[in-house]
């Protein structure tokens, strides 16, 4: 596996990854549209094939990670492309990185605590807002349980 910048010459196939995977770029963060179609990322490749993106943005001294998505869990693939983009974002002046997800993403909550991310804030009953925007996100999430709210995690960067 090796983790490549994503750029011009690789950007519509990790657009089509991520549609495939996403239903669209399109994601929507605490109310607000987010197209990563253009975002600063990194992709996992594997014989010239994406099989791991993740895709961030900077604001002043804050990164945010705004999709992450590996073909194979708990492969190494997620926290490798996410130290890719702590460190990018920290040689551009970033000193806390933060990630919004899902109340029913429990696999991504353990993900991120242990990758050394405290949890911060719940943005309750946030998904009302995300649906919106896109009504097809279900009332039920991963796990059977109630996809209410988004969860807010943060790390400082050194």
């Amino acid at each position: 596996m090796e983790i490549i910048p994503t750029d011009h010459q690789n950007r519509n196939q990790v657009n089509t990854f991520i549609a495939e995977h996403w239903g669209g770029t399109l994601m929507v963060i605490c109310g607000e549209e987010v197209d990563v179609a253009g975002y600063l990322g990194f992709a996992a490749m594997e014989e010239n094939s994406v099989v791991g993106v993740v895709c961030y943005r900077i604001q002043e001294d804050l990164g945010e990670i705004i999709l992450l998505h590996s073909l194979v869990k708990r492969s190494g693939r997620g926290k490798s492309m996410l130290a890719e983009a702590e460190r990018a974002a920290y040689r551009n002046g970033c000193t806390l990185m933060k990630v919004v997800t899902t109340n029913d993403n429990i696999d991504a909550l353990r993900f991120y605590q242990r990758c050394g991310y405290d949890l911060v804030k719940v943005h309750y009953n946030s998904m009302d807002l995300v649906r919106r925007i896109k009504p097809y996100v279900p009332l039920v999430g991963e796990y059977g349980l109630p996809l209410k709210s988004e969860m807010e995690l943060v790390k400082a960067l050194k």
